[in-house]
Order: structure tokens, then sequence, then C-alpha cells
């Protein structure tokens, strides 16, 4: 009689089943014998034989007396009674009871419907493997940001991912970094507010989505997290309804004529070379070639990572020359404290000259009135580390070529004489 191909076999009739196992009896000598399990008692029986024909016979033997006759008490019929033992075959190995699995199946159905336990199995597996190691959320956040600063990313990007990750740290105090689940990621950037108590903008929330995302990313490529939790975040679009805040040409004269001292060749930079706050504050003299009458701003330097010059205007050389920034030493800085106190600064200047205070308002001016006077959207674009499509959109058709010609004509000359 020729054997099966493979072992276990299984010899059904019916619904009964009945279960023969090849084992080796001598490893050396390689003779086999044939194990026939099956649970015509109540309990499991195992019988050895030394013939594949005989095995089989006996298999059939049990599996038509199952068939055929009521084997369990209280009325169970042979389709139970097979039920039940295959029931008993699946928790082999398992540290559980037939009734406990059926316990465990009927409260998990009852949460996420009886079709998807086995999804739901899956997806929990993946989010807390049996062997995922304990890291809290805290602890987690430090070491990312270790590892940003060894990577030298700028002192703007850091601060910025040490305040978005500390709110969340601050909020979720006792997290393991396995336990974040994009529901509670979700939840929390839907209730994220400002200090006053408003609702943060959706750019601001965006941003919150983008930092946590690096973030659990980070430990997801490094297997700490089975997958990223901010991954499938909304990522809210953001829709500019509304033209771009910009200084007259006049407004601009009055903040140059009020602001202190110390700020004017970072005003000047701003409002006529349209460099972002933030890269103001990286800029050193060395940056700064008066001879090609040009700024270079690194990658090191710039907000995208990308490196762009930037011209020197006329009127902006003139500004610089009096404020002495032409003769100062290469390493230099043109601002040498924080973006943030440039910001309070220009601010106060524009309290004390009664002029609206406009968040960069010298690069948005820069920029719509370079586009005023040129008309040159890829030249524009280019200059200010910006895409043709948002200078197109958000800085075109705002001020007119003669409002141009007289916004690149404030000198230190003409302020004093306005003053």
């Amino acid at each position: 009689m020729p054997l099966p191909k493979r072992f276990p076999h299984t010899v059904k009739v019916g619904s009964a089943s009945v279960t023969i196992y090849r084992n080796y009896a001598d490893k050396e000598r390689q003779y086999p014998s044939f194990i026939v399990v099956d649970y015509l008692t109540s309990k499991r029986r195992r019988q050895r034989f030394n013939s594949y024909p005989a095995a089989l016979a006996e298999a059939n033997r049990v599996a038509v007396n199952l068939s055929n006759q009521d084997v369990a008490a209280g009325g169970i019929d042979f389709r139970d009674a097979a039920s039940l033992i295959q029931c008993r075959q699946l928790l082999e190995g398992l540290d559980i009871s037939l009734e406990g699995a059926v316990e465990a199946f009927a409260q998990s159905a009852k949460l996420v419907g009886a079709h998807r336990v086995i999804e739901a199995a899956v997806e929990h597996a993946r989010r807390h493997p049996i062997t995922m190691e304990k890291i809290p959320i805290a602890k987690a956040a430090d070491d990312y940001f270790d590892a940003l600063q060894a990577r030298g990313q700028s002192e703007r990007y850091l601060q910025d991912v040490k305040a978005r990750l500390g709110r969340f740290i601050i909020d979720h105090p006792k997290q393991q970094l396995h336990e974040i689940t994009t529901g509670l990621l979700q939840h929390w950037i839907d209730r994220l507010s400002r200090n006053d108590g408003s609702p943060q903008s959706a750019v601001s929330k965006r941003n919150f989505a983008t930092i946590t995302s690096g973030f659990f990313e980070y430990w997801r490529k490094r297997g700490k997290i089975s997958v990223n939790p901010a991954a499938d975040l909304e990522r809210q679009k953001i829709k500019n309804t509304e033209d771009v805040q910009f200084w007259s040409p006049e407004e601009a004269t009055a903040i140059l004529g009020t602001i202190a001292p110390p700020a004017i060749s970072a005003m000047a930079v701003s409002l006529f070379a349209g460099v972002r706050t933030s890269e103001i504050c990286r800029l050193r003299r060395s940056d700064f070639n008066f001879d090609s009458n040009h700024i270079a701003l690194g990658g090191d330097r710039t907000k995208t990572r990308s490196r762009r010059l930037t011209p020197i205007q006329a009127n902006l050389k003139d500004w610089l020359v009096s404020t002495a920034f032409i003769s100062a030493e290469p390493g230099a800085l043109l601002w040498p404290t924080s973006p943030e106190h440039l910001t309070r600064t220009v601010s106060e200047a524009c309290a004390s000259a009664s002029v609206r205070r406009v968040a960069n308002g010298g690069r948005h001016s820069c920029i719509t009135y370079k586009i005023a006077l040129t008309g040159d959207v890829a030249r524009t674009a280019v200059e200010s580390g910006n895409s043709p499509e948002v200078i197109n959109s958000a800085y075109r058709g705002l001020a007119t070529e003669a409002d141009g010609k007289r916004y690149f004509q404030i000198t230190p000359d003409l302020v004093r004489r306005m003053g």
C-alpha cells in the first residue's frame, strides 16, 4: 500500500476525522511507526502501529464509530462531537480551554464584529508585538532630539521640534512609545489650542502632524515600533483665500525711521532683499559680496536647505554702508540674537511709527514690489527662495510698477529728510 505524500494524514468518515502521524522509533535505522490520534473516549488517545495499513485500518474503524454513534452525554450527536474534536485539535499547544477560547472570541466579536476579529487581532499584533521594547515617550523624544542635533539640523528647526514634541509629552506624560495610536494623535491634534484658548490654525495643525510623523518614522525605521501612527493623520489642504499683506513705501520709510539702530541693517535686508527672519539671524558679513552685489545664502542658512543668491539692490547697499555693516569683520552676524528678538524689535518700531503690524512684512513687501517692478516671476522665485506658483498666486498684481520704483528708492537720505 503506498504511503500518503504528506503527514499528518487525516481520515474522514462523514463529519468525523481521525489523524495519523508518522514517527521514527529508531532514528539511526529510520524504522517508521504510525500514530493514530482520536477522541473516541473523553480524552485524547494515541495508538502506535508498526505498519501504515494497520494504522489506516484503525483510523477508519474509529472514524466510523465516531460518525455512527452518540459519543457524548446530553444528546450531542456525532456532528457536534466531530466539531468538538476539531476544536480541541486547533487549541493544541495553547494554554487555554475550549470554553475559554469560545468566551474570548464571543467578547471580541461583540467589540469589533464576528467577521473582523482576525483583522483586529492582526492589527493589534502589529502595534503591540509581544517582544516590543517599552520606551517612555519622553525618553524617545530626548533621544530623537539628540540625533537631530548630531545631524547638524538648524537651531530654528530644533526649536520647532522641541516645542511641538514637548507639547505632546506634556499632554501624554505616561505613554510608552509603542502605545501611541493614530486615533490618539488625531484626537490630540484636533483639540489643539493656542495659549489664549483659541483653536490652532490649520497651518499649525499641519506642522504638528509633520513633526510628529518625522519623530515616529525615525523610531519605526529603528525597529522600536512596527508602524508610524502619524502616517495616516489628516493633512488639511491650506487654501490662501486672502491677499498677502505688505507695507506701502510710506510705511516702510516710517519703520526704518523709528527702528532701534542695532536692527537697521537686519530690517533693511528684510525689506529690500526679502530674506526670511530665520535666515537673517544666520547671515554673516562674509555672506555679502559688495563687488558683485549679492547675498550668498548657503544651504545651512536657508529655510528650504537650498542655496540661492539674492541681489543687493542699490538702496540696500546704501543702508548697509550707513550702518557700517559693510566694513564689519567677516564673521560678524547681521543680527546677533534670536529671531524672536528681531520680531519684537520690528513690532516696537511699528507701534512707534503708528504703522500696522504685518507678519513677515519685510519679505512680503520686497517680493510684492519686485514682481511689480520686473514682472519676472521665475527670477523673483529663485531670488526669494520660493516657487513660481506661489509668486504668481500670492504676490502678482498687488502693486504697480510705479509703487515698485518708489519702494526701492527708500534710502537713508530719504528717511532723514522725511524725519
